[in-house]
């Protein structure tokens, strides 16, 4: 570029700043609706969901429970489809960068949900199993108020509308059964003991415990509330409960579809392909999927080989794990000894360098919390990250790291902490949770982004030279091994026809996790559709947009401002966040090519010696502009 052509861009880029400024009042308009639109959204969802609005210690529907009837669902998709009117009127030109993005997301995620309307009559019509179980729905019950009589009264008015949500629920799964769409045995033969009395009764009674609480309660009236949350509960709650209970038994288990995958329904397989969709974001064919979840597998292996060879091993990576299952070192053997190992790894290990690829590190802290059921290997959940201590002497010391990485720093706690100190819309902080069953017709939580970031953690181990030796990092593998072979078993058991049986087997000739834990995986697989696969294709995915960063940046990437892209804006789609990281790419480039401009413009007027007052002034206040430019929408 010749000088003068950089002195014409000068003036040519404070003009565009002139014409923002004078079209920001257009913009504050158009934000404004966006806005308001949001917020409805957020509104919309805990009235909708009154259970978890309690659950967010939001009380303004503590008297409601979420509906299961057929109006419930029409309601809500002729809401969204106002909602998305109201969306296409926005004039997206005159939205600024920060709320074209916020747009984008909006769009796609009442898009998503409204898709998901064309499946109606196939996942919401069974709305238990062993994972979406009645317990998920009583959780509020420890997060509602119980500060004096009024609030009690709140609590009577909901649990009296427990008999007929289980109604509603028993009514769906009567629809199933009619329609031949009922779930898989496996995913609804641990129902029955999770639907006991003592089960489905004990979380009722909590408010009961709570005397030293509401101290401004009578004697004589806290008598007769704890007589009344007794006689509700026996003549009320445990008769729908049983009633559910014998249902479950003895019409709905009998009626469980005999294939583990969608497949063998009626238009099974575009079922599940929505179900792929919206958790990718985008499209993708079973077929695309197990491919690469083998091309992916025989990547992995060849690394696995290469770390056994550098411990003078020769074999493969199955004869291996049984290697390693002879040398009690590499495992634990108390529970307090597995949990000190995850707070270790936390402190002293992962903390102190995180500052090396992120230029913000959240300040909450995350605690490590053992659980003991059939929950998976690990979880995360306010500021919790969740351990499975159910086997603990089957459970390698090698494998600790990676899945700290994933559930804690840099993954999942790092991921919620770092969009939580951004401001971001109050319905993409706050996701419904335990809707799986129900996809695609579910408000999007964009567990791919989530899945895909916290598998990306695991590698990032590699970057930051956390993996200590061999060992570990055979263990890094065993984690990313186990994410691929997702990528096979699931659209194998859903599109393919594999039964249980060879899904595990295939798992297990891969990884050197307990059968007993297999087991329970693929049952998760077999009753969340393309769950699984979020995992491995969000970490390529981020994997794939660092890569397109790097070499069209080239000196100019910064890891920590990749980061900051992928972290600051919260959950979305893939196919957003691909958009937010090439919007972020091209504004990178254009400040590099306005500095070189900047820097040409000068050195001509210097050499030419005609650097007047006036020039100084224009070049000060470009630089303050573009100073302001950032703040206002910073990179």
């Amino acid at each position: 570029m010749n000088s003068s052509a950089g002195l014409w861009r000068i003036s040519g880029f404070i003009l565009s700043i002139n014409t923002c400024a004078a079209q920001r009042n257009g913009k504050n308009e158009e934000e404004e609706k966006l806005r308001r639109l949001e917020e409805r959204i957020f509104r919309h969802i805990l009235k909708e969901y009154p259970e978890f609005a309690t659950h967010l210690g939001i009380h303004d529907y503590d008297d409601e429970l979420e509906s299961f009837s057929l109006e419930a669902f029409e309601r809500r998709k002729t809401d969204y489809e106002s909602i998305l009117h109201e969306i296409k009127r926005i004039n997206i030109s005159l939205l600024s960068t920060d709320a074209r993005r916020d747009y984008k997301i909006l769009y796609s995620y009442v898009k998503t949900y409204l898709d998901g309307f064309a499946w109606m009559n196939y996942g919401d019509l069974n709305p238990l199993n062993f994972l979406d179980k009645t317990s998920r729905d009583q959780t509020w019950i420890y997060t509602a108020k119980y500060r004096n009589e009024e609030d009690y009264e709140i609590y009577f008015k909901r649990i009296a509308g427990i008999p007929k949500k289980v109604e509603q629920q028993i009514e769906l799964m009567k629809t199933a059964i009619r329609l031949n769409r009922t779930s898989h045995i496996v995913s609804v033969s641990r129902l029955p003991e999770v639907l006991s009395p003592s089960s489905v009764q004990a979380p009722y009674y909590y408010p009961m415990s709570l005397e030293g609480v509401a101290k401004s309660i009578h004697r004589d009236k806290w008598k007769e509330i704890r007589y009344r949350i007794q006689d509700v509960i026996s003549k009320q709650i445990s008769p729908s409960f049983k009633k559910l209970k014998r249902f479950i038994e003895e019409e709905y288990i009998p009626a469980t579809r005999p294939k583990e995958g969608l497949y063998s329904l009626e238009n099974g397989l575009n079922y599940y392909e929505a179900c792929l969709k919206w958790y990718l974001g985008y499209h993708m064919t079973p077929t695309e999927i197990y491919n690469l979840g083998i091309s992916e597998i025989r990547r992995i292996e060849k690394l696995m080989k290469q770390v056994m060879l550098k411990v003078n091993f020769h074999g493969t990576p199955k004869q291996f794990f049984r290697h390693l299952k002879n040398m009690p070192g590499f495992y634990n053997s108390t529970v307090s000894e597995f949990l000190d190992g995850y707070h270790d790894i936390i402190k002293r290990r992962v903390n102190p360098v995180l500052f090396k690829i992120f230029k913000e590190i959240p300040l909450k802290e995350v605690s490590v919390v053992g659980v003991s059921n059939d929950a998976p290997w690990g979880s995360y959940g306010k500021n919790k990250f969740l351990v499975n201590i159910k086997w603990p002497e089957e459970r390698s010391t090698f494998t600790m790291l990676p899945l700290t990485l994933h559930e804690a720093n840099p993954g999942h706690h790092f991921q919620v902490s770092y969009s939580k100190a951004h401001s971001i819309p109050s319905y993409r902080r706050h996701f419904v949770s335990g809707k799986y069953y129900s996809v695609p017709l579910a408000l999007p939580t964009y567990a791919t982004y989530m899945e895909g970031w916290a598998t990306y953690a695991e590698y990032l181990g590699e970057e930051l030279n956390l993996y200590k030796d061999p060992y570990e990092l055979f263990g890094r593998y065993c984690h990313e091994i186990f994410r691929a072979v997702r990528l096979v078993v699931d659209p194998g058991i859903h599109a393919f026809g594999w039964p249980r049986e060879r899904a595990i087997d295939f798992i297990l000739n891969y990884t050197e996790f307990p059968r007993s834990q297999v087991e329970i995986e693929v049952d998760r697989y077999i009753t969340w559709p393309g769950q699984a696969c979020s995992y491995k294709l969000g970490e390529i995915k981020i994997k794939e947009l660092r890569r397109k960063a790097e070499t069209e940046l080239g000196s100019l990437f910064n890891i920590k401002e990749f980061h900051h892209q992928v972290l600051r804006y919260g959950r979305m789609s893939l196919d957003v966040l691909e958009d937010v990281i090439y919007e972020w790419i091209n504004s990178v480039k254009q400040m590099a090519d306005d500095a070189r401009s900047c820097a040409a413009a000068v050195s001509y007027l210097n050499n030419r010696r005609a650097l007047s007052s006036f020039m100084i002034i224009v070049i000060v206040s470009l630089a303050t502009h573009i100073k302001k430019l950032l703040l206002l929408n910073p990179l």
